[in-house]
């Protein structure tokens, strides 16, 4: 599908992490309608239940972050080119079809008819001098 190009380990994070997150997200998805109807008893006791988990024994939530790093990895196969393709085809596209527009032709790719030759007239000749600092 992709060529690898760099290869590096990428790491699951901390269990305690994952779990202060998750406690936090539940935790927020149980007040928010709160502002409407009343609380979310099940997204806090969800959200209860991972923050008691992470601060006694986090290690318990490893297979759930290792599912969780997962996911985001297999989320990642597919969302990188469809980003990346409407990147390039809604920014860098028109860019460059503006900058044709109001340029015109930069990189000289039109063959000119009327012309006898290719060759560009210098104003001054190129002596030695010009080839010891080239750059």
């Amino acid at each position: 599908m992709h060529e690898t190009i760099l290869e590096h380990e990428i790491r699951v994070g901390s269990d305690r992490q994952f779990g202060l997150v998750f406690a936090a997200f539940f935790f927020l998805l149980g007040v928010y309608p709160a502002l409407k109807t009343g609380p979310n008893a099940g997204c806090l006791a969800i959200s209860g239940l991972f923050l008691l988990i992470t601060l006694v024994y986090p290690r318990a939530l490893h297979p759930l972050n290792v599912l969780w790093h997962r996911f985001g990895l297999l989320l990642a196969i597919f969302t990188q080119p469809i980003i990346l393709g409407a990147l390039f085809f809604l920014v860098l596209t028109p860019i460059g079809f503006l900058a044709a527009w109001v340029r015109g032709d930069v990189l000289n790719r039109k063959f000119p008819t009327a012309k006898p030759t290719l060759w560009k007239q210098r104003k001054t000749p190129f002596t030695a001098e010009n080839f010891k600092e080239q750059f």
